[in-house]
């Protein structure tokens, strides 16, 4: 029997149910590895890591629960061709758009970001959906408003900028040899309007909205048979002993719902009050609002840095200047993507390492390695994120060359004196069936055990959060990029 001890977990709700729900969100699972959070990350997350340093907490905030489709990951790409309609532009009536969009920007889709690729529905799908938000790699960020899927092979996606400052289409689209076209982009996260219906297209709806710095994540799973794919995972809780089930074919599901969070924690970019999303069952128009990331917060505020791409132990000495200067103290993070952590193995052997460290009087096995130079400590750690394929690790994004400087020490709330981690998760206590405190999972469809709730025939497990992340005194941050590549 696993004995329950993390601490964002809230199990009250569960004790009263017939038929409670568990996931690898409550980071228990996989008694085989450990019954601890502190044990086991199972679905590889970073903000997965950050509750086990410690670094996550609730706030009052309002709550709000959205969808969208199960895809799998991909990078799409804008279409390749010598006339510029048939790559991007300003959807009309002649150039074979539908009228609700006229006016929008558009980008077109290249063949092979379709499927299937024969067949009599060949290339007549595409992974991109209403309401997501994509992003190039000169940051220039867009939300999916509308698309265009009438055309087999040639779908287009009616845009709406996050910013209004940010590079327009022409300025972001290349055009190498009288060839417009071929950017890579990628799909980090999706947003939608408060108390909207959310995603409607695709298999595992997830939807988000955003208060302050909080942003909801949802998503759901549609079950074949449930009699033949769950577990059952004994509890204790408060002296009671609550037996969870576990829906075994949900996993897929649960590590989408944890990129989806991931992204939306550090990749997202705070719109500028622009963007709008038409509930498809009210027909209501309600505004959207996304958080500010994680990276992009620090993009924005940090110090910044440039290398060569060879990191040597000059660079460290420069770091250790800029560390002086922002009064960092003596220990701090430093979080980096894959290709910087690759090219600077050579400067952490010759400055020598310990495995472990510990954090906030916590020991706690986080996979740092420890090194010191000119009497800073540096903790080491890959920060996921950073380098995923088909996201910040897409072809041409350099997210996989940066490093992050980090300071440890809290800082002080200068209105009521509070002190507050400079890097901490917020998120949002969850009410009602199916609350599990930070998250939230629960059954809908004419199956849903332990009654039906719609008409629909088929029993769906939903999965919920309300999260955003908040960083203090990003200004004492630094960020690191190469100067080319």
């Amino acid at each position: 029997m696993a004995v329950e001890s993390n601490t964002y977990n809230d199990y009250s709700v569960a004790a009263e149910e017939k038929y409670p729900l568990i996931s690898n969100f409550s980071f228990w699972l996989k008694p085989q590895v450990g019954r601890k959070l502190f044990d086991v990350n199972p679905l590889e997350t970073d903000f997965g890591d950050f509750m086990k340093m410690g670094l996550m907490k609730e706030v009052k905030g309002q709550e709000i629960i959205h969808h969208e489709a199960n895809s799998r990951f991909d990078v799409p790409n804008v279409n390749s061709s010598a006339t510029q309609a048939s790559v991007y532009g300003v959807a009309s009536g002649g150039n074979g758009d539908p009228t609700e969009f006229t006016g929008l920007p558009y980008i077109q889709l290249s063949t092979d970001s379709h499927s299937p690729t024969s067949g009599p529905y060949a290339l007549s799908k595409s992974y991109p959906r209403v309401g997501q938000n994509i992003l190039f790699a000169n940051n220039s960020e867009w939300r999916i408003k509308g698309k265009r899927e009438s055309v087999a092979g040639a779908h287009r996606l009616y845009l709406q900028q996050v910013q209004a400052t940010m590079p327009n289409l022409a300025a972001t689209i290349t055009l190498s040899g009288g060839i417009y076209g071929g950017n890579a982009f990628i799909i980090h996260t999706n947003s939608y309007g408060e108390a909207t219906l959310g995603m409607t297209q695709g298999l595992v709806p997830t939807a988000k909205t955003f208060t302050s710095y909080l942003q909801q994540f949802s998503e759901y799973y549609t079950v074949s048979d449930w009699q033949e794919q769950n577990e059952t995972y004994p509890v204790e809780w408060n002296g009671k002993v609550i037996e969870f089930t576990y829906e075994k074919g949900i996993n897929d599901t649960e590590i989408r719902f944890g990129a989806q969070i991931d992204n939306g924690l550090f990749l997202s970019n705070k719109d500028d009050g622009n963007l709008t999303h038409t509930d498809p069952e009210t027909g209501a128009t309600e505004a959207v609002t996304t958080t500010q990331g994680y990276i992009q917060n620090l993009e924005l505020n940090a110090q910044k840095m440039y290398y060569d791409t060879t990191p040597t132990l000059a660079l460290f000495d420069n770091i250790n200047r800029y560390r002086r200067k922002l009064q960092q103290g003596g220990d701090m993070m430093l979080w980096v993507g894959y290709e910087f952590r690759s090219k600077m193995e050579s400067v952490v052997t010759q400055l020598g390492v310990n495995g472990g460290v510990v954090y906030d009087r916590k020991a706690i096995d986080l996979d740092i390695q420890q090194f010191k130079k000119g009497g800073f400590t540096y903790n080491l750690k890959d920060l996921k994120i950073l380098n995923h394929t088909k996201f910040a690790g897409a072809p041409g994004f350099k997210y996989p060359y940066y490093f992050i400087i980090a300071p440890m020490q809290k800082q002080r709330d200068p209105k009521d004196g509070t002190l507050l981690d400079p890097f901490c998760i917020i998120y949002q206590k969850q009410v009602g069936e199916g609350a599990r405190g930070h998250y939230k999972i629960w059954e809908t469809g004419a199956n849903a055990r332990p009654r039906a709730t719609n008409r629909r025939l088929n029993r769906e497990i939903n999965l919920a959060a309300h999260m955003g992340m908040q960083t203090v005194a990003a200004s004492k941050h630094i960020l690191g990029k190469p100067v080319s590549l």
